[in-house]
């Protein structure tokens, strides 16, 4: 496997592994709080608040993703073209 596809799907993966580690986090505080109210809506509150907290929070890895994405997209632009064949 190219080093490259690994280190892109890696950075991939820390940013989906921390947006779900939040998302847990908060849904277990949620349920933990002595609130008396529908799981579904606990669910529905943990989800806005790891929203918000992952704005802030994986701002770093978001921008590692985005890196990534950019340098995958300008290597493609330029062997597009290079090459003779005509793009698909």
């Amino acid at each position: 496997m190219d080093r490259r596809y690994s280190r892109r799907m890696g950075s991939v993966a820390k940013l989906l592994a921390a947006r779900l580690v939040l998302f847990v986090a908060a849904a277990g505080v949620m349920y933990m709080l002595p609130i008396a109210l529908d799981p579904a809506f606990k669910l529905a509150i943990a989800l806005v608040v790891s929203m918000i907290l992952s704005a802030f929070l994986l701002r770093r890895l978001r921008a590692d993703v985005t890196a990534d994405v950019q340098d995958r997209v300008q290597r493609r632009q330029e062997r597009r073209s290079g090459s003779d064949r005509p793009a698909r």
